[in-house]
């Protein structure tokens, strides 16, 4: 039985979700009022694929702190403050793996995303799927691609929309059966959407993320008031004592395959590829991806202590709760006022990792389908038009999440599981398209091999129809060889020799291996010996938390080395000058006239800098070029990333 909060609980309730609201709203106008800004300056140049990078990308301007907080923000979502205290309750700390779960995802997402971002630096990707498409100029393959990253964001958002009606109904009081909580706050979402495109998404993005930090942080303290921790319970009284047993070896094999498959397969989801190419800097990426290593001792262990405490309070309930964290909630609100108004913005900080993951989702669904299908059927459509078909899809996106959520009866855990099924199959594509190398000729796979996930040989006939319209990328195809001169003195984590054996190391050694049901459990199913504890956990679960530790560590370290500056040189080992390698500044970007248009400015750019020169670094082309045409055309604030005549140079990667 769902237990209902009381009348003043509930004032209280209305109250700090209206106040909640209203922050977002505020967000949301500074967010608009970006994307108005830089509207104009896409209006002035013509430009259907600045609008494009403008309400998908934010004008790939983010800085280190919005980028860090939508980072965040999009990678802890609404099953982080739901699902995992409701796996918790029922299966103890085995849901530690939602803890360890995050650090290989950041471990892949910037060890992929660092060469994805010169690429799209260089190359003008704007898609999520744009790497595979320049990589491998296959349609085959590209809209293989493009499925299994729209179908897995999907189920995700419905994941999203699954916890709304959970958390608010629950909270609310509300029977879970009644759709109008999680229609009304889809709307709200689709809303802000609408309103201001990526930069909307990011700047609400920003407040959820701190909402959720601070009040994740203060919970389990006043919580540990109330009801004492984990020290404080008694294993041989406690209502469920398996959790005290070692895991089975189903479950611990459960564990590691949950981390594992999430680690190569979840930063291929576009709404995180979207985050590599809207930020401003490399400086601004590295501290999302070190706060996204650090964020689950924050979040996700909160959880874990939720569900597990959960128990204890719940205790003497005649029936099992379909939702413990709304009922462990309510409870709590019930003991003090301190409880009561912790609890209540507990509740909030659960509606901010769930709306901030569905807006990031909804934007990602809708830049898939409007840059990969429709604009190229209508490669001279005109930004409105364009505009008109992004917001549809969103649209249509949520009317199919929201009918999807109102019949999945299976849970949270049980989407993830598909999720994380669906969007590996892409893992080999991109691994293949970023790192085969032309010393390898073999590692250079046959794109329709790569879709078909069937090895049948590589030399597969390529019909004419297969190939893509790949001007828009540059004259030059990007093959293994091009792939590996990019980045030529840039430093990354997947090529020092000790990164990826240690990581495999570490996720294998978190497990206890043995000790499979320790202590037994008797006739009455209560534990026949005490079991080792540390710090009231159980000795396994300790030392898989303290290798975990480690494992953030290791690849916090790794992030941090990686450079803030991504010119690299232009110049291969064998003293050949590409300008293919040169890095595209912001106000070069996007400056194409059409879907696949050559980018004019980028050619002129380019040949501007060859001229008369046989050997030139790329740090010593920055400020040689003054865009005279664009000058001309349009001036500018600094903000949005033109160069105007007051201001003759720019940056061609900047850190500020």
């Amino acid at each position: 039985m769902v237990a209902s909060p009381g009348s003043d609980n509930l004032t209280g309730l209305i109250v700090v979700f209206v106040l909640y609201m209203a922050m977002l709203v505020c967000a949301g106008l500074v967010g608009w009022w970006k994307q108005r800004k830089r509207m104009q300056k896409a209006k002035a140049l013509e430009s259907a694929e600045e609008e494009l990078a403008t309400q998908f990308l934010a004008g790939r301007s983010l800085g280190p702190f919005v980028t860090t907080m939508t980072m965040l923000a999009s990678s802890f979502s609404g099953f982080t403050v739901v699902g995992i205290p409701n796996e918790a309750f029922l299966m103890g700390w085995t849901s530690l793996k939602w803890v360890a779960l995050q650090v290989p995802i950041q471990a892949m997402w910037s060890g992929c995303g660092i060469r994805m971002r010169k690429a799209s630096l260089c190359r003008n990707h704007q898609s999520p799927s744009d790497i595979v498409t320049d990589r491998f100029r296959s349609q085959v393959l590209r809209y293989t691609v493009v499925l299994f990253q729209v179908l897995p964001e999907i189920l995700y958002l419905v994941v999203q929309l699954s916890a709304i009606n959970q958390s608010f109904n629950t909270i609310f009081g509300v029977p879970t059966s009644n759709p109008a909580p999680v229609i009304i706050i889809g709307a709200i979402i689709l809303g802000f959407e609408w309103l201001g495109g990526m930069n909307c998404v990011a700047y609400t993005d920003a407040i959820q993320a701190v909402v959720l930090l601070t009040i994740m942080l203060i919970f389990p303290i006043v919580f540990s008031v109330s009801f004492g921790g984990w020290v404080n319970l008694d294993p041989m009284t406690f209502p469920k004592p398996y959790f005290y047993q070692t895991p089975s070896a189903e479950l611990q094999m459960n564990m590691w395959s949950t981390v594992f498959m999430s680690g190569i397969s979840s930063y291929i989801l576009p709404h995180y590829i979207q985050r590599v190419y809207a930020a401003e800097s490399m400086n601004a990426l590295k501290l999302g991806w070190c706060v996204g290593c650090i964020g689950p001792w924050a979040l996700n262990l909160t959880g874990v202590y939720i569900g597990i405490m959960g128990v204890y309070v719940l205790a003497g309930q005649e029936t099992i709760p379909t939702n413990a964290f709304g009922d462990i909630i309510n409870a709590f609100m019930d003991t003090s006022m301190a409880g009561y108004i912790i609890g209540s913005f507990v509740f909030v900080g659960g509606m901010a990792a769930i709306m901030s993951t569905a807006d990031s989702i909804l934007i990602a669904i809708s830049q898939l389908i409007t840059t990969e299908v429709a604009y190229p059927m209508r490669p001279n459509a005109s930004p409105h038009e364009i505009n008109i078909v992004g917001k549809t899809v969103s649209f249509c996106t949520m009317a199919v999440s929201l009918l999807l959520t109102l019949f999945w009866k299976d849970g949270l855990s049980a989407i993830f599981s598909i999720i994380f099924a669906i969007s590996a199959q892409c893992t080999p594509s991109v691994i293949v398209a970023l790192f085969a190398h032309p010393s390898y000729p073999a590692s250079d796979i046959h794109p329709w091999l790569l879709a078909a996930s069937a090895w049948f040989g590589n030399a597969l006939p390529r019909p004419a129809w297969d190939e893509p319209k790949v001007s828009r990328f540059g004259d030059v195809p990007l093959d293994p060889s091009l792939m590996w001169k990019m980045m030529e003195g840039v430093k990354e984590p997947f090529l020092d020799s000790y990164f990826i054996p240690l990581i495999l190391l570490l996720l294998v050694t978190m497990l206890p291996l043995s000790g499979n049901g320790y202590p037994v459990l008797n006739d009455q199913g209560q534990l026949t010996s005490y079991p080792n504890l540390v710090a009231g956990m159980p000795d396994w679960a300790f030392a898989y938390t303290i290798i975990v530790g480690v494992l953030t560590l290791v690849v916090v370290h790794y992030i941090s080395k990686i450079p803030n500056d991504l010119t690299g040189t232009a110049v291969s080992k064998e003293g050949q000058f590409s300008a293919s390698l040169i890095i595209l500044a912001r106000h070069i970007l996007n400056t194409r006239s059409e879907y696949d248009a050559p980018n004019e400015e980028a050619i002129r750019y380019r040949d501007q800098l060859v001229k008369g020169e046989d050997n030139i670094h790329v740090d010593e082309v920055d400020n040689l070029v003054e865009n005279d045409a664009l000058q001309e055309k349009v001036k500018v604030d600094d903000d949005l990333g033109v160069m105007t005549e007051e201001q003759p140079g720019a940056p061609l990667e900047t850190d500020v």
